[in-house]
């Protein structure tokens, strides 16, 4: 154990730049977690009799957290994949003098945890005086009848504890990830590049039947009428009968990303070559490079869609849980509905959010190379912006197709819902290209963005080689 404690870290200090393009994701991360640890410490100090029964704001801190980690493991995949496919000639060559495919998923953990206890050291920082505004602001909605004044300070056991999660969250993510990347058999691993990325290996199928299963229970649940729904229809509680809903309408947002996210390296391919036969291609060597290189960027393309897609789909549907199913109506049901959106998803979504970035700048190296070869093979910097362009939209437009098909699906589900409850609530079918339209810009405007940036620099760098 001490000797692959040695080689991990050997190995971290040699590539350490390739590994510290995650430290964004890992930052972002620790800055929430420790938020959530450094209140729920607080909490506990504080010990006030006012904190009791249902206005115990424990669970305000507990759940982010929790839903963040789990968040943090799953968007960790993608930017540990592009990482590790980056290296695999090197782990190839470990390969070949003996280490096996435990060994190696060893290493490559026990470098993404060390990623991440670095990460949380730097992102804690700013969690005490997040915690305090957040607090405060908190506390001027509620009133301080609900969350009374409490002393927030920098806690020990809050830091260490945020340490611990974050590094054990990352180096387990790491390890279960790059194992699948890796066979158990060094022939096939010589083979790396070829069998890296089976989407249709056993767990990924055995997962993609029981989040079918939960899928389709929580759409057959939000579009049944059971009693207990049938006795507040009959005594004129219909947004009541609405609100008994919510639970089938969270179960539909959580199995449909897991569902999506397993789908998504089967069925990304197979669309982008379908819809982008619209295009003309044949015409306009820019549109049909763009489309080629779009597919072969298999990895970056599904670690792109796929946490985005969750990210859209889970602002929708807490759209239509705040905004159609209103509980009783009132205003302090409103506002807790309000802060339910913040809290439990905030965390995900800037999570989400900051693993975009990552994987970008951890991609940023290959793209740089891809236009230097455009560069040697005559392409200018106007066809080349041109071509990275359509890059964009391409991604972007892949993204709307699956985001309003899936939205549709939970509208319709709400229409019956609707009409089901006899509510006199209305709900538009502008709500289905919402989030999705406002996500397609800035997916554009990013990449754009980025590759516009990368264009200059590489271009820089070629006038001053050949000068």
């Amino acid at each position: 154990m001490i000797k692959m404690s040695k080689i991990i870290w050997f190995q971290f200090k040699y590539y350490w730049k390739s590994w510290i393009g995650e430290l964004l994701l890992f930052v972002v991360a620790a800055l929430l977690v420790g938020m959530c640890l450094t209140g729920i410490v607080s909490v506990a100090q504080a010990n006030s009799e006012a904190f009791t029964g249902s206005r115990n704001p424990t669970p305000l801190f507990m759940f982010p957290a929790i839903f963040g980690l789990i968040t943090l493991f799953m968007v960790a995949s993608g930017a540990v994949k592009l990482v590790v496919t980056g290296l695999s000639r090197d782990y190839i060559l470990w390969s070949v003098v003996g280490a096996n495919s435990f060994q190696l998923c060893l290493i490559i953990g026990g470098q993404v945890a060390l990623v991440g206890s670095i990460g949380a050291l730097i992102g804690y920082i700013g969690a005490v005086p997040s915690t305090i505004y957040m607090y405060r602001w908190t506390q001027g909605i509620m009133g301080k009848s609900w969350l009374p004044d409490i002393h927030i300070g920098f806690s020990v056991l809050a830091l260490v504890s945020t340490i611990f999660f974050i590094s054990i969250v990352g180096g387990l993510a790491g390890f279960l990830h790059s194992r699948k990347l890796f066979v158990n058999s060094r022939k096939e691993l010589l083979q790396f590049k070829k069998s890296s990325d089976n989407p249709y290996s056993p767990i990924r199928l055995i997962m993609l039947t029981v989040s079918a299963i939960g899928l389709f229970m929580s759409y057959r649940s939000a579009l049944s009428v059971p009693s207990a729904v049938q006795d507040l229809i009959s005594k004129g509680n219909h947004l009541e009968a609405m609100s008994e809903y919510v639970q089938s309408i969270i179960g539909i947002m959580f199995f449909g990303i897991i569902f999506f996210t397993l789908l998504a390296p089967i069925l990304l391919i197979p669309t982008i070559k379908i819809w982008t036969r619209m295009l003309p291609r044949r015409h306009f060597i820019t549109i049909n490079l763009a489309s080629w290189r779009t597919i072969f960027d298999r990895n970056y393309l599904t670690s792109l869609i796929a946490p985005l897609f969750g990210a859209e789909f889970l602002l929708t549907g807490m759209t239509y849980i705040t905004s159609v199913i209103p509980g009783n109506g009132n205003k302090m049901q409103s506002t807790n509905e309000m802060l339910t959106l913040i809290f439990f998803l905030g965390a995900p979504l800037l999570i989400i959010l900051s693993n975009v970035i990552v994987i970008t700048l951890i991609t940023s190296g290959q793209q740089s190379s891809n236009l230097n070869q455009l560069y040697l093979l005559g392409f200018t910097s106007k066809t080349i912006a041109i071509e990275e362009f359509w890059e964009s939209i391409i991604f972007a437009v892949t993204f709307l197709i699956y985001s309003v098909v899936a939205n549709f699906t939970m509208y319709w589900t709400l229409q019956k819902i609707i009409l089901n409850t006899k509510s006199t609530r209305v709900l538009t079918l502008n709500s289905v290209f919402y989030w999705p339209s406002w996500i397609f810009v800035a997916i554009v405007l990013f990449i754009s963005g980025i590759n516009i940036y990368r264009l200059l620099y590489v271009k820089k760098n070629l006038v001053k080689s050949v000068s």
